[in-house]
């Protein structure tokens, strides 16, 4: 289930990582809600922003654990995100969908960054 959108997400960034991020006004903190399906909580998902040696860090977290009918679903989401100066620098992404774990990592490469992808 994750496998087309984890590779979606290396070809956004292989087309977006020359692009410069608009810088906007960054206020260090976190966010944290409750996710909810058809009513019921299954999980909980967290962004953290921090400034670090001149760097601005984006921890996300995902944690969903629930059923659909008969079936039951476990899902983890892990994600750091660096940003230098507004521009993305590095990304690291761990998915855990059952049994099945999926990454994606960027790193720099010249002016781009080098986008892999992978999943047992």
């Amino acid at each position: 289930m994750m496998k087309p959108f984890l590779r979606a997400l290396a070809a956004l960034f292989l087309v977006a990582a020359p692009l410069s991020v608009a810088a906007a006004a960054v206020t260090p903190g976190r966010v944290e809600f409750e996710v909810v399906m058809n009513g019921s909580p299954v999980g909980r998902h967290r962004v953290e922003v921090r400034e670090e040696a001149g760097a601005v860090i984006a921890d996300v977290r995902i944690d969903m654990k629930g059923r659909v009918g008969p079936i039951g679903f476990t899902y983890a989401h892990r994600c750091t995100e660096r940003y230098v100066a507004g521009r993305l620098v590095s990304l690291a992404c761990e998915d855990r969908e059952g049994r099945r774990v999926s990454t994606v990592t960027a790193t720099p490469e010249g002016e781009k960054l080098r986008v892999r992808a992978g999943s047992n």
